[in-house]
This record gives C-alpha cells, sequence and structure tokens, in this order.
C-alpha cells in the first residue's frame, strides 16, 4: 500500500472512530496525521511505533504487536524530541497517548540545536536552515513554522532591499 492510500485509510478510520462528533473530533487540540518512526520508552523497556498523528496535547501511535506499556512513559521521536507521556488507551495496534510535561531533547540532539542557534546568533541563517533541516527540526512543528518564517522573511527582505538598491539616484 502506498503512503497516500495509507493515509487515506487512517483518515476514514479515524472518523469512524466510536466516541468521535461527526465532521470533527473531540479531543481538545487538533492534531496533524503524520508518519514517524518513534519509541515508547517504559524504564528499560522500548517498543518501536509508527506516529500516526500528532499535536501539542499528544499522540496515536502503532505498534507492531499488542503491547499495553505501563501508565507513564516517554516518546522518543528519531528526531531527538522526547516527550513524557501517559497512556491514555489501547485499542489492537494503536495507543493514544497524551503529553504531560515538559519535551526536551537527547543529548546528541541538544549539541545539534546548540549549533545551529549559535550559526543563527552570528548571522549565518542559511548554515542554521540547513543543520535544522538535517534533522528534521527534531520533529517540532512549532520550530519547522519558526524556521520556515524566519527563511521566509529574510528572502523577502533581500528582495525590498535589491528593488530600493536597483532605484538609484543618478
Amino acid at each position: 500500500m502506498d503512503r497516500g492510500a495509507f493515509a487515506e485509510d487512517e483518515a476514514a478510520r479515524a472518523m469512524a472512530m466510536p466516541g468521535t462528533r461527526a465532521g470533527g473530533e473531540r479531543r481538545r487540540a487538533p492534531r496533524l496525521g503524520v508518519l514517524k518512526r518513534a519509541k515508547i520508552v517504559a524504564g528499560d523497556a522500548i517498543f518501536d511505533c509508527v506516529v500516526l498523528n500528532s499535536g501539542e496535547r499528544g499522540a496515536r501511535v502503532r505498534v507492531a504487536q499488542p503491547v499495553v506499556p505501563p501508565e507513564r512513559v516517554e516518546l522518543h521521536f528519531a528526531g531527538g524530541g522526547v516527550f513524557p507521556a501517559r497512556r491514555r488507551w489501547v485499542r489492537g495496534l494503536e495507543i493514544g497517548l497524551e503529553f504531560v510535561g515538559e519535551a526536551t531533547l537527547r543529548r546528541e540532539a541538544a549539541e545539534l540545536a546548540w549549533v545551529a542557534y549559535e550559526a543563527l546568533r552570528d548571522g549565518r541563517l542559511q548554515e542554521a536552515m540547513q543543520r535544522l533541516c538535517a534533522v528534521r527540526f527534531f520533529d517540532d512543528e512549532a520550530l519547522r513554522e519558526a524556521a520556515e518564517a524566519a527563511e521566509a522573511a529574510c528572502a523577502r527582505l533581500e528582495a525590498l532591499l535589491r528593488e530600493r538598491a536597483q532605484r538609484r539616484h543618478p
């Protein structure tokens, strides 16, 4: 099954979920459909999973085999983000997680974030963007949006300055 068909199937299943309102969802915060590799970590137990959707308050994940993780877990994204979470429900291979507490970055990811920060602070926006893109913005949608907005603003400023400079007085 290709990704598009998989995503359509997921959307259809989400709409058919019991307890959802017609044309909407019952969550307090919207979620975006994604397909990201992650790990559910509970002490020494680690469960590989795929994040089907995520938002600022939680995520729905799918594991390969039926499992009921402990109530308190961490969701580790491939980009380095670590989200403390509480298991809300388990249905077959899918698990609903509610994020609790502050998200952090694994040490290696935090070091990469610092290098990108220093590049940005020193006026090297392109280098910072390349570094952030390489780690998929640490799987942080707000960071991705802010970085893209900064890049767009810089491009707009360059265009306006170039236009202004080309209108030189003779």
